[in-house]
């Protein structure tokens, strides 16, 4: 049977006061996260905050055709965003 489970979240999913919360997947993270908390099983709940390679592969097209300098546009609204590359979150999720 299973023994552990490792998922990945969002930062701050849980988190009623985050700004975030008003994305839906989001929200579903934090409900998925407290289900698994819940649920007596062993777990690890990885959260990061954006993953460096979505802007890349939705923007990556655009970028490549467009004029240089190239615009990156961020999800961050103008906050700081701390971005992790996917390989990472897969390193520190077989550990």
């Amino acid at each position: 049977g299973v023994q552990h489970i490792v998922k990945l979240s969002f930062y701050h999913a849980r988190d009623p006061a985050e700004p975030f919360q008003i994305v839906p997947l989001v929200k579903d993270h934090g409900h998925c996260d407290e289900l698994l908390v819940k649920s007596g099983i062993n777990y690890t709940i990885l959260a990061a905050s954006h993953l460096m390679s979505n802007p890349f592969v939705l923007q990556g097209q655009k970028l490549r055709s467009a004029e240089k300098p190239a615009v990156l546009v961020g999800a961050s609204a103008n906050k700081g965003v701390n971005y992790v590359s996917p390989n990472d979150i897969a390193d520190a999720a077989t550990r």
